[in-house]
C-alpha cells in the first residue's frame, strides 16, 4: 500500500531491479497494473524487497 500524488491509499504490487549500478523500485496499482512510482534506492545494503 503506498499513497499516490492525491494522498490517497493505493494497493500495489512492488518490484525490483537494477540498470546501470542503479537499484530501483517500482510500484504497480494492483487494481489498474498502471504505474504509481518508482523510486531510486540510495542505499545499495537497503536491497530489494
Amino acid at each position: 500500500m503506498i499513497k499516490n500524488d492525491q494522498s490517497e491509499d493505493v494497493l500495489c504490487y512492488e518490484f525490483g531491479g537494477r540498470i546501470n549500478g542503479a537499484q530501483y523500485r517500482i510500484y504497480l496499482n494492483a487494481d489498474t497494473g498502471l504505474e504509481e512510482t518508482v523510486e531510486v534506492v540510495k542505499d545499495a545494503q537497503a536491497g530489494i524487497k
